[in-house]
C-alpha cells in the first residue's frame, strides 16, 4: 500500500484513493502514502521546494558556515573554552599568533590563510547554489583551473622562502580566499551534478516500476 510508484511532475500535486492513501508528486515521483505522511512530504518540498540538490547545497553552506563560525569563537569566550576549541583546529593549522587575525587582542582558532580559505570555502558553495553553474562552461578544463588556483597560494607561501617577496596578512589571507572559494566551487558543483543524477535515475526507475 505504501510502495512507491508512478513517475509525475515536480509541482505538489496529490491524488486521494480509498481508504485516506494518496499519491503526492515528490522530486518528480508520486509515493503513495498516508495522509499525514504525504501532508509531511508536501511541507518540506512543496513549500520550500528542497530537492535533494538543493538540501545539498544547504548542509553544505551550514557546514562550511559553522567550521568558519567556530573559527572566530575563540576571543569571545572564556579562555579555557576558547583554548579547547583553538585545540581541535590545531591539526589542520599552525596557529602561529604572529601569523593568525586577532579580535581583543586575542587571536582565532585558525592563521590569515586558513581564514581566507574558510571563508572562501563559504563564499564558494554560496556562489555555487542558484541557476546553472560557471564550471559548465569549463568542459574539460575544469581540473585545471581548480588547479590554477592553487598556484598564487604557492608562490606566496614559496617566495619569503626564497627572498623575492614578504607574505603579508593580506597576501596570505587573499591567496586562501581564492583556493578555499575555488575549491569549494568545485567539489559543489561536482556534488549537485551526482545528486541531480541520483534523482533523476530514482524517477527513471520509478516509472518502469
Amino acid at each position: 500500500m505504501f510502495g512507491r510508484r508512478h513517475k509525475g511532475a515536480l509541482a505538489a500535486e496529490e491524488r486521494t484513493f480509498a481508504g485516506g492513501a494518496m499519491l503526492r508528486a515528490v522530486g518528480g515521483s508520486f509515493f503513495e502514502c498516508s495522509f499525514f505522511e504525504c501532508n509531511g512530504a508536501a511541507v518540506v518540498v512543496g513549500m520550500f521546494g528542497l530537492s535533494p540538490p538543493r538540501l545539498l547545497w544547504y548542509g553544505l553552506l551550514a557546514g562550511t558556515s559553522g567550521i568558519l563560525a567556530l573559527a572566530l569563537l575563540p576571543p569571545f569566550l572564556p579562555p579555557e573554552v576558547g583554548g579547547m576549541l583553538s585545540r581541535a583546529f590545531a591539526p589542520a593549522c599552525h596557529q602561529m599568533p604572529a601569523r593568525s587575525p586577532h579580535i581583543g587582542g586575542v587571536p582565532i582558532a585558525i592563521c590569515d590563510r586558513c581564514t581566507g580559505i574558510y571563508a572562501g570555502l563559504v563564499l564558494g558553495v554560496l556562489g555555487t547554489g542558484w541557476g546553472r553553474s560557471l564550471w559548465h562552461r569549463f568542459g574539460p578544463w575544469r581540473r585545471y583551473v581548480l588547479l590554477g588556483a592553487l598556484v598564487p597560494l604557492g608562490l606566496d607561501w614559496a617566495a619569503p622562502l626564497v627572498g623575492l617577496w614578504p607574505s603579508v596578512p593580506l597576501s596570505r589571507a587573499l591567496t586562501g580566499l581564492l583556493f578555499g572559494g575555488v575549491a569549494a566551487s568545485y567539489m559543489t558543483h561536482r556534488l549537485r551534478r551526482r545528486a541531480v543524477r541520483a534523482m533523476r535515475s530514482g524517477d527513471a526507475a520509478a516509472s518502469l516500476g
